[in-house]
């Protein structure tokens, strides 16, 4: 246990490390994206300046001929485009040697795009390609290109629009079927369309978790912000019936009856069962497990036992009656997950369209009220596309319904990728994979919270074929629910200290409770890692964030800052900040016009401000621009922004 923990706490600071030196650009363009390179490179190792003991390219994958003559990393000087370093391709005839980059999280809709440089040296020169792939490793799209030969380096380009189904996509260079020759590849790229802009934006806070609003920034980085957690839990294993207990569940507040209402996950290890609890509270401290009469454990009812399912609730008041509350879990024969319903949350009548989503395990369920639907992010395996051969690679796919039982096919949303394998690695693991991701809109935005699942290995613990190691939370967002950013990759809800009740996993709530000031969440934490293990425990926590405060813009004083939006129009007259400034520091805000020109200029906001109202101090008011497009520069001086937005005049 106590190795695993140290691997985590390497982990975050391996993250940390990340988000320094990559989150805060010294001249001025887009944030960088640590997930990938500065200029939104998706591949890795796209100059080829990394090879292994063959010389072979790190973070590719070569067929057909697999030697060092056939595909390796060359450094010599007259071959190279930049750096120090391309891809030599000697391909005899019929070789049809390959150079594949690894797998690219790719996205149903999404058009990407694919450029490389390349020379030739003799004969014919290697193709490009692009691929798509789906769920089974099948290829469902493919676009290429047969460059000219030529002794001077020329650019090749491809598109192509990703078609239903896919979950990956690649870049390859491959050698010609019935010819033969040697060329040199670099500088290759493989970049996704951004989705598409909205300028408008009004009382719906805006927040940095992605650069979908930043058009450049000097000297701030992102910085993530852990969340503070309660010391001792709120709830812990003290019935006969539950060994553990945990929540991948939900809290509802605001429904009928109690203030609080819990669906919680209670395992039992005599009985190998998975039974879903359900307790209330009236402050979200102090928690009841009341006995409701409901399920037979040794003989009796009185329990607080609402199935022997498991899965997570949901709340919908709008709903017609018997049907407010529903719950997705996961049911064995036949496979899938079962959507339920309830007016009580305690009596549950099954769909008759069950199952509603294939495969299944780890699920969770939100309702979008903004936009009247329902939002469940699923758990999937893919075999043989984990980096470890032979193992199934856990990833997190989205679904959306309108009436919680007929959803759209489930699409990829997040897995782990070459960073976080790298990361995985540098600590002494195998990779990292997506245990389970809940999804909350929130404010102008989607969040997530994937579940970092960093694989040590596949031989110790009960469950060792399963893989062993931590869970902890990430931050992810997304605008559309299909492309997700994922900028800053440390832990935003952090496993405890070594020997601490929640020192190995950590799963959170499907909902979260936000109030003025602060946003919290109930989480489930375990003291081994997911092999489980003599003298395993599990209880149900509460973290608690400053509102708006998973991650900031950061600026630390030394050099004063700059964040400048891409064009935004607004109906309000009243611009707001969330921030918080460190003694001596300040945050101005100036409203530039089409031109770049200020047109008007705030006064200095100080001190720690969860919504200070700027005031301006010359130039014309924020009224009179009301619906023309307009940009906000943001100077930030030893402070972290967490969000603005734009209300009418109270």
């Amino acid at each position: 246990m106590l190795q695993r923990v140290k691997r985590g706490i390497a982990l975050a600071a391996a993250g940390l490390a990340v988000l320094t030196v990559a989150g805060s650009p010294a001249v001025g363009g887009p944030l960088p994206d640590p997930a990938v390179d500065p200029d939104g490179n998706l591949v890795a190792n796209a100059s080829f300046e990394v090879g292994d003991a063959a010389k072979h390219p790190v973070g590719w994958v070569i067929s057909g001929a697999p030697s060092a003559q056939s595909a390796a990393v060359s450094g010599t000087a007259a071959n190279v485009r930049t750096g120090h370093a391309s891809l030599q391709i000697v391909d005899p005839s019929d070789n049809n040697v390959t150079v594949r980059s690894e797998n690219v999280s790719g996205h149903a809709g999404v058009t990407y795009a694919a450029k490389a440089w390349v020379k030739g040296g003799s004969g014919t020169s290697a193709w490009l390609y692009l691929e798509a792939w789906d769920a089974t490793g099948t290829r469902v799209g493919v676009t290429s290109a047969a460059p000219a030969f030529s002794t001077s380096w020329q650019q090749v380009s491809l598109s192509l629009a990703a078609p239903a189904g896919t979950v990956h996509v690649t870049v390859a260079v491959y050698g010609s079927v019935t010819t033969s020759g040697t060329s040199y590849y670099d500088d290759v790229s493989l970049t996704a369309s951004a989705p598409a802009y909205n300028p408008a934006i009004g009382p719906a806070r805006e927040l940095f978790l992605d650069d979908y609003r930043i058009e450049s920034a000097t000297n701030v980085g992102r910085l993530v912000h852990p969340a503070t957690k309660r010391s001792t839990p709120v709830i812990v294993a003290d019935k006969p019936w539950e060994s553990t207990v945990y929540i991948y569940g939900s809290v509802v507040t605001g429904s009928p009856g109690a203030a609080y209402k819990m669906w919680y996950t209670a395992y039992n290890t005599d009985f190998g069962t998975y039974l879903l609890c359900y307790a209330t509270s009236t402050d979200g401290i102090t928690w009841t497990k009341p006995s409701l009469g409901k399920v037979d454990f040794n003989g009796s009812t009185a329990n607080n036992i609402v199935n022997k399912l498991g899965g997570t609730v949901l709340y919908d008041p709008a709903s017609a009656a018997g049907r407010q509350y529903k719950l997705l879990t996961y049911v064995s024969s036949p496979q899938g997950y079962y959507a339920y319903f309830s007016g009580d949350g305690i009596t549950w009548t099954a769909s008759t369209h069950n199952p509603v989503l294939p495969y299944g395990d780890v699920s969770n369920v939100v309702f979008d009220a903004a936009r009247g639907r329902y939002i469940a992010t699923t758990k999937q395996r893919t075999v043989d596309i984990a980096t470890t051969p032979g193992t199934n690679d856990r990833m997190a796919y989205v679904s959306t319904s309108t009436d919680f039982e007929t959803w759209s096919v489930p699409a990829l949303a997040v897995e782990g990728d070459y960073r976080d394998d790298e990361a995985a690695r540098g600590a002494g693991g195998l990779e990292m994979q997506i245990y389970g991701m809940p999804v909350y809109p929130y404010e102008s935005t989607y969040l997530g919270l994937p579940w970092m699942f960093d694989v040590d290995n596949y031989t110790e613990g009960g469950y060792a074929p399963a893989g062993d190691g931590p869970i902890v939370p990430q931050l992810a967002s997304s605008r559309d629910l299909v492309q997700w950013s994922r900028p800053a990759r440390t832990p935003v809800l952090p496993l405890g200290e070594a020997g601490a009740w929640d020192d190995s996993m950590i799963f959170t709530s499907t909902t979260m409770q936000i109030g003025t000031g602060t946003v919290s969440m109930y989480y489930g934490g375990f003291n081994v890692g997911h092999g489980g293990g003599a003298g395993q425990r599990a209880s149900i926590g509460l973290a608690t964030w400053r509102r708006d405060g998973f991650e900031s813009l950061h600026n630390a004083g030394d050099d004063p800052g700059t964040v400048v939006t891409r064009p935004i129009t607004f109906t309000g007259d009243t611009l707001h900040l969330n921030t918080m400034v460190a003694a001596g520091g300040s945050v101005t805000v100036a409203v530039l016009n089409s031109s770049g020109t200020p047109v008007a200029q705030s006064a200095p906001i100080t001190g720690d401000q969860l919504d200070a109202t700027v005031s301006w101090t010359s130039g014309a008011s924020l009224s009179s621009l009301a619906g023309q497009q307009v940009k906000l520069r943001f100077s930030v001086d030893g402070a972290d922004l967490y969000s603005y937005w734009v209300t009418p005049a109270s």
